[in-house]
């Protein structure tokens, strides 16, 4: 008499079942780190665009109002590619501050000095510093480009050339491109133009 097969599941099967899950369960598991590391990026890339573009506007505000300063000096310091220094009275207190944008890393950085004493002096100890922007990806494009009063018109002399930018900048344009990576696709640029009003205004 033949014995029928045992209905009963043998170790090989409980073995092959386990390992089954274990592929499906670590499957999903790293299916859910991508996405959320996917969720993360999009999310940090987003943040980068919004404070790119918040700090583009408050920069163009502030470049707009720029004027001499309370000690006598131009309102245009410095006017490198990546690096500006000018004066406004960017809080509106009265007092024309010294204001410093630059590139440090893939930061975007802003130092401020406010005027101090009779005659005005700007105490580089009483710099406030701070970080406004993440992520900036210019590289060696230029974050600050000048043009001159003929601007739009001109397209020969404009932008400026390093030694020109002082005597004759009218109109400065912020440009920022953030991201994160090496990911091409994953950049977005800001565009900004800011006409400087005292300049206009002795035209």
């Amino acid at each position: 008499m033949r014995k029928g097969r045992s209905q009963g599941i043998t170790i090989i099967e409980l073995l092959v079942a386990i390992a089954i899950s274990s592929i499906v369960g670590l499957g999903l598991v790293s299916l859910q780190y991508i996405l959320s590391q996917n969720q993360i990026a999009i999310t940090k890339s987003y943040k980068s665009v919004d404070s790119a573009n918040y700090t583009a506007s408050i920069l163009a505000k502030e470049a707009r109002g720029a004027k001499q300063s309370d000690s006598g000096a131009y309102y245009l310091y410095s006017a490198g590619d990546q690096e500006i220094i000018f004066y406004s009275d960017i809080d509106l207190d009265g007092n024309t501050e010294w204001v410093r944008y630059y590139l440090d890393g893939s930061d975007l950085i802003k130092e401020t000095i406010e005027p101090s004493g009779y005659p005005p002096i700007y105490d580089p100890l009483s710099k406030n510093i701070s970080t406004v922007s993440e992520n900036v990806v210019n590289g060696n494009i230029p974050i600050f480009y000048y043009y001159n009063e003929d601007w739009p018109s001109d397209t020969t002399t404009n932008p400026l050339p390093a030694d020109n930018r002082l005597g004759e900048t009218s109109t400065i344009k912020i440009y920022l491109i953030v991201g994160s990576g090496d990911d091409s696709e994953k950049r977005y640029t800001v565009e900004v133009s800011s006409q400087i009003r005292s300049v206009k205004e002795n035209l």
